[in-house]
């Protein structure tokens, strides 16, 4: 297969979609009670506009954690029983650890070259998604864009025609009252209302993935995360509260398939737990 190959596709939002950014939107002075919907600025018409987007590393995040899920299920491992740092390493990536520690050479905290390579024949999700091992950071094969609703602004820069929809129009908010955990009765002083903006259901997002250098199981493994993904149909916040229910619609190649990922799981369970068992016994990794 091609070297790189991208996948393109749309989202559309049928409950609201909340994505908080770490700092409101510029110009406003945000009260301690709300809480921003993510954005990026686009030069529009001389000059620059807030459009809410979706980060591209939420939707990675959420393919991780399905696609950890699934390969400890096809290797019949419990998550809770696998150790915290391999646990770290499949549901979150991993953390770059610290430098040597006092009174051991350097090299010893480096990750050797051939287990390097075990890990990404061993873990292709790692592989794929790129992972933070010891002191080194493994590079992943897997681009993902940010979630960009079809709004005017933006429109030209996919190829759209203008929806008639402006960026300002697609957002809105929601009030909560957030209940204190005190054993007294509930009232008003000790409830207090808060606020999130979100992006309003029936909105179609422009979306995009680039595999690049993948092999033909890290490729099916994808497939395989798309999958899930479609099968999850959420993204952003506040998912337990009803929010982020969406529809992922991506073109496929007719002949993309699952298949060399999950036969390559089957075929090689046992190794595959040998490597598992033996590097990160009781959380702890033994190289």
């Amino acid at each position: 297969m091609p070297a790189i190959v991208t996948i393109k596709g749309t989202v559309k939002s049928l409950q609201p979609i909340v994505h908080g950014a770490d700092m409101p939107d510029e110009g406003v002075a945000a009260q301690g009670n709300e809480r921003f919907h993510r954005k990026m600025k686009v030069w529009y018409e001389g000059k620059a506009v807030h459009i809410p987007v979706i980060s591209g590393n939420s939707i990675r995040g959420i393919m991780r954690r399905l696609g950890a899920q699934s390969y400890l299920e096809m290797l019949e491992l419990d998550p809770e029983r696998i150790g915290r740092k391999l646990r770290y390493l499949l549901f979150s990536g991993g953390s770059l650890e610290a430098g040597a520690a006092k009174g051991r050479q350097k090299e010893k905290q480096e990750a050797h070259r051939t287990f390097i390579e075990d890990l990404r024949e061993y873990i292709p999700l790692a592989s794929l998604m790129g992972c933070s091992f010891k002191r080194q950071l493994i590079s992943g094969k897997l681009i993902t864009d940010f979630l960009v609703p079809l709004v005017d602004e933006v429109a030209e820069l996919y190829g759209q025609p203008k929806p008639g929809i402006s960026a300002a129009e697609i957002t809105d908010w929601l009030f909560y009252t957030r209940q204190d955990h005190s054993e007294e009765p509930r009232t008003e002083r000790n409830q207090m209302i808060y606020k999130t903006e979100y992006i309003v259901p029936n909105m179609t997002f422009m979306h995009a993935f680039t595999l690049v250098g993948a092999n033909r199981v890290e490729t099916a493994l994808f497939y395989h995360l798309l999958e899930e993904l479609n099968r999850y149909g959420r993204v952003g916040g506040k998912v337990a509260q009803g929010h982020g229910k969406v529809e992922y619609h991506y073109s496929l190649q007719a002949d993309h398939t699952i298949e060399p990922y999950i036969s390559y799981i089957e075929e090689n369970r046992e190794k595959i737990t040998d490597f598992l068992q033996s590097n990160w016994s009781s959380g702890e990794n033994q190289n």
